[in-house]
């Protein structure tokens, strides 16, 4: 049906401006010079005539349209292709712009097409025989809230504002090779119904532009575009946003507006996220108000600009931010960080998921405890699938507590991979060394730096010894701390004995720390112990009366003075074990003790053959009463 009544129209048409024409006719074949490749699929030139007759009215409109056309011809058949080029575009300009003064005929009537398509069948077809591709153009349909501006910049670049100066493009030099026709249409109609860019994102403001180059192509430079804000106060996080084939939604790059706009004459629209009938109630409302109050007011302000490319689309303002759905987790340096982490994009004013937006989101370090020092590893920029971003291979290379990580939308690659400036940042998290025990105890933070342990109400009676430690013992991260009562009275019967998480280790290097201190007056003897599964001793760091420390009390070669103790005075004590040579070494406040270095295993009864258990053993339970505190304890693989 749609062939048959377009037929009719040309042959109509063709036979009306074979009779009334007083200008040269198109010929039934262009000449074509030869930098042109011909066609054959092009309209023909009867064709051509037909629409022009069926679409403009006798009189001065039609005259100037077949006099453009005529030229159009003249110019081709001399060879003058450019020339041909910027005559078409004067008449595209010239088409477009009384369509949508409401000038053209309806070819058809009710039937199809309509009047738009038949417009941009007649401007494609004028396209086709100067040898250019077609315009691209998506014409709003006739009655709609249309503004429409044009310019033709070309090689060269320029810039121009609507005739609104609501919205403005700015071609930079390069951009396009030749002569194009630029368009600038802001349309009312979408705007209105909130469908501008997306049909679900409700933070769309309600101005929607879209921006268009005539014939159609993909530029070789971002076009800086910028529109403005139907308000006063502005959201800083408002972001230009462009429409995409199917669907999708591209956030564009920040830049300043350069033109600038004004955007004192901003039309009264409803605020985004209204419904179809919420739209209807406040345009009565917005009427009345404006009948009988006073003229809305705007400040002053430039607009919201955006780098736009390499297609060009319908262009709004919308506002999203990111979030982090699912939060990194404590991890062990380079091991990746698990569950993998997830970014989302969100319609600020729903809180939903914008599943439309396409944008690259890019993570980075945020916090460092490291001052810098850290390196993040792993695929640092995803694209997100339905507005979420999957980050599965993240990592750290340092240990620290309270890193965080912050995620920020990227533009297209096109415009230069700039930051959006959306930033969001993730919940603190750690990066430890892999744990075979770890235990703080009570009003300690998990994961604090060690700290002076502080004596608590935890102690015996029988026998006379006391082990103090934060009023509780911890479990807070893999293994209790238990407290062991043997034989009352019997030297080295109480003990406070962690057991290491899992198979106790065979292989590899380890690293035992902990803060201690005697709380008494003096010591009778006390010893922190690395024990195996079978109780051989691997290293042991004793109290001893009159402030003095020793190591490794049990070797064939005696005890190993590494230094002394104050009363209330905490220590950092930390012993490295290479269970590959069987060998530890001892530092005390961060300081390696030269005599406790290299140290073989000191238990006479055998060679240890894991790490098991770190104790604290009370070897001494004569008065008067000796009382100790331990804390922040832990034993981690090192390299």
């Amino acid at each position: 049906m749609r062939r048959a009544l377009l037929t009719s129209a040309v042959v109509a048409g063709g036979l009306f401006f074979a009779a009334c024409s007083e200008q040269r006719s198109l010929p039934t074949q262009p000449s074509v010079a030869p930098s042109l490749t011909f066609r054959p699929s092009c309209p023909s030139p009867l064709q051509l005539a037909a629409l022009t007759v069926a679409l403009f009215a006798p009189g001065d409109l039609l005259t100037f349209a077949r006099n453009t056309q005529n030229s159009i011809n003249l110019k081709l058949s001399r060879g003058d292709i450019a020339g041909a080029r910027k005559v078409a575009l004067a008449f595209i300009d010239f088409t477009v712009k009384t369509y949508y003064q409401g000038k053209l005929r309806d070819p058809n009537g009710a039937n199809p097409p309509t009047t738009e398509a038949a417009v941009v069948t007649l401007i494609d077809g004028v396209l086709c025989w100067i040898g250019l591709p077609p315009s691209g153009l998506q014409l709003a349909p006739r009655g709609s809230d249309v503004t429409v501006t044009t310019q033709v910049i070309g090689s060269g670049g320029g810039q121009f504002k609507s005739t609104d100066e609501l919205s403005g493009l700015k071609v930079p030099p390069g951009a396009v090779s030749e002569d194009r026709l630029w368009v600038i249409t802001r349309r009312d109609d979408l705007a209105k119904s909130g469908t501008c860019v997306s049909s679900t994102l409700k933070s769309q403001i309600p101005l929607c532009i879209d921006f268009s180059v005539v014939p159609a192509q993909e530029v070789a430079r971002p076009l800086v575009v910028a529109i403005c804000q139907p308000e006063d106060h502005h959201p800083v996080d408002r972001r230009l946003a462009h429409k995409l084939p199917d669907a999708k939604v591209e956030l564009l790059a920040v830049t300043p507006d350069p033109f600038p706009l004004t955007c004192t004459s901003t039309p009264d629209f409803p605020p985004s996220g209204l419904g179809r009938i919420g739209r209807a109630a406040w345009g009565v409302g917005s009427l009345l108000a404006r009948v009988l109050g006073p003229q809305r007011l705007h400040a002053t302000h430039t607009g919201l600009g955006g780098l736009l490319g390499p297609k060009l689309s319908p262009v709004t303002a919308v506002r999203v931010r990111l979030t982090f759905d699912v939060q990194p987790s404590n991890a062990a340096p380079s091991e990746p960080i698990s569950p993998a982490v997830q970014v989302a994009f969100r319609d600020v004013e729903t809180g939903d998921v914008a599943t439309e937006i396409t944008n690259r989101i890019q993570i980075a370090i945020g916090s460092d405890p490291n001052e810098g020092g850290s390196t993040l590893a792993g695929t640092k920029t995803r694209t997100p699938t339905g507005g979420v971003a999957t980050f599965a291979d993240l990592s750290i290379n340092k240990t620290g507590t309270g890193y965080t990580l912050v995620a920020d939308g990227l533009s297209s690659s096109f415009t230069g991979d700039s930051m959006l400036h959306i930033p969001s940042t993730s919940n603190p998290f750690d990066i430890h060394a892999p744990l075979l025990f770890r235990a703080t105890f009570t009003n300690d933070a998990p994961d604090a730096p060690p700290g002076a342990p502080d004596v608590g109400s935890w102690s015996l009676t029988n026998p006379a010894g006391t082990i103090l430690v934060r009023a509780t013992s911890g479990n807070l991260t893999t293994q209790p701390v238990e407290l062991d009562h043997f034989l009352a009275g019997v030297a080295g019967s109480v003990k406070l004995r962690g057991t290491v998480a899992g198979t106790p280790p065979g292989t590899g290097r380890y690293l035992a720390r902990w803060r201690s201190l005697v709380h008494s007056a003096d010591a009778c003897f006390n010893g922190i112990v690395l024990r195996s599964a079978n109780n051989l001793i691997l290293a042991s760091l004793e109290y001893r009366p009159s402030g003095q420390l020793t190591y490794n009390s049990n070797r064939a070669g005696g005890p190993i003075a590494v230094g002394s103790w104050a009363q209330d005075v905490a220590q950092l004590f930390e012993i490295t074990v290479d269970l590959d040579t069987h060998v530890t070494s001892l530092s005390i406040d961060g300081t390696p003790i030269e005599a406790a270095q290299g140290q073989p295993y000191p238990d006479p009864t055998g060679t240890a053959t894991n790490l098991a258990q770190i104790n604290m053993e009370l070897g001494c339970v004569a008065p008067p009463q000796q009382t100790y505190a331990w804390d922040d304890i832990e034993i981690i693989a090192v390299p």
